[in-house]
């Protein structure tokens, strides 16, 4: 069944697979409050967060208001 596919069309099909995946993840996570910045593949906000986090926190709070949204973890998209 792959005998005829080379590795570049193979490479293009997962390519293409992903970006519909990460497409349909970011269309339905729209209804999150602002998020304090980049959230890293596995990390997420986690390196924002110090050993002494009111005053990160108070940071985040005058950027993206009372409500914000942060992943502690891996990130969804």
């Amino acid at each position: 069944m792959l005998e005829g596919l080379s590795v570049t069309s193979c490479g293009l099909i997962i390519l293409v697979c992903i970006m519909v995946h990460r497409f349909m993840l970011s269309r339905s996570v729209r209804n999150l409050p602002p998020s304090p910045g980049l959230c890293l593949p596995v990390f997420g906000h986690c390196y924002l967060l110090r050993e002494d986090m009111r005053p990160t926190l108070a940071r985040l709070r005058k950027q993206c208001g009372d409500v914000y949204y942060m992943q502690l973890g891996a990130c969804q998209r």
